[in-house]
């Protein structure tokens, strides 16, 4: 899940702990360092059974030993004060950030789950309003920034995006369609980066700079479009992998919604503090 920290980053940050597995936290504390916990352990293996390797009593013993060894070494370092040292202090910090984040949106989602019934009814809605829109995009994409920006010089220059995706992008089949990718529709593709950039753009317009997905960068036009999407099926009868990408773009909305509520609590509750300071004789 990217993640000073922009909305679009902290949205990053809040899906990737949603959907990554917690990391190890220290305490920030002179106690002696306890031996590992049967939770500890536990913990540890199920994330070894999720990666595929099998659940048995040997899996649970390496890992015992494992931990041993890190709260050996864990003790020398705090012997020797380094758990002061700025960088590792803010290791630790992030790491217990991370750990709660991710807690804090598991009993989240718990409580608030987004079902294949709530996923159905927002797309049925959609579809019956003709609110599915799609695009006729064109686009080139290379592995790095640098040749992004060169290749979006050019076509500053006057140079054809279509002959410059022909001989440069790394997409299959662009060398023969110049990049065209043909009526396109942001609301099931996977890359949120790509999606949000075709819909900022108007028709025959460019992205203005390079845009970074995780395929790659990218260089994006709008050739035609925006349209509504015509015979669309109902939602039972579509594939499994775009009822997915479905949930998961409902999922980040309802956390976007979260996080601006948090913040507008958070900020709230600090004009309250200031106030309430102000008025103290």
């Amino acid at each position: 899940m990217s993640i000073s920290i922009t909305r679009k980053g902290i949205m990053g940050v809040a899906v990737a702990i949603a959907m990554a597995g917690a990391v190890p936290v220290f305490a920030d504390t002179d106690a002696p360092i306890p031996m590992a916990s049967a939770a500890s352990i536990e913990y540890l293996a199920q994330q070894r059974i999720k990666l595929g390797e099998p659940d048995t009593r040997e899996l649970r013993s390496r890992i015992r030993k494992d931990l041993d060894v890190q709260r050996l070494l864990a003790m020398q370092a705090s012997q020797r004060g380094l758990e002061k040292v700025p960088d590792v202090m803010a290791q630790v910090e992030l790491n217990r950030l991370a750990v709660l984040s991710k807690a804090y949106l598991d009993e989240y989602f718990r409580l608030n789950p987004i079902t294949d019934a709530a996923v159905a009814a927002d797309y049925e809605r959609r579809r019956k309003a003709g609110d599915i829109r799609e695009y006729h995009v064109r686009h080139l994409s290379v592995t790095s920034e640098e040749q992004a920006h060169a290749l979006l010089k050019k076509l500053h220059d006057g140079a054809d995006l279509a002959q410059l995706a022909r001989d440069n992008s790394s997409d299959p089949g662009a060398n023969l369609n110049g990049g065209d990718i043909g009526w396109f529709r942001p609301d099931i593709f996977a890359d949120e980066h790509f999606a949000a950039a075709v819909l900022a753009l108007k028709k025959g317009e460019t992205t203005t700079a390079p845009v970074k997905t995780r395929f790659g960068w990218h260089i994006i036009r709008v050739e035609d479009g925006p349209r509504n999407v015509a015979d669309l099926p109902p939602y039972r009868e579509l594939k499994p992998d775009l009822q997915k990408v479905m949930r998961e773009k409902m999922m980040k909305r309802a956390l976007e919604n979260h996080i601006a509520a948090l913040k507008q609590a958070d900020t709230n509750a600090r004009r309250a503090d200031v106030t309430h300071v102000s008025r103290v004789p």
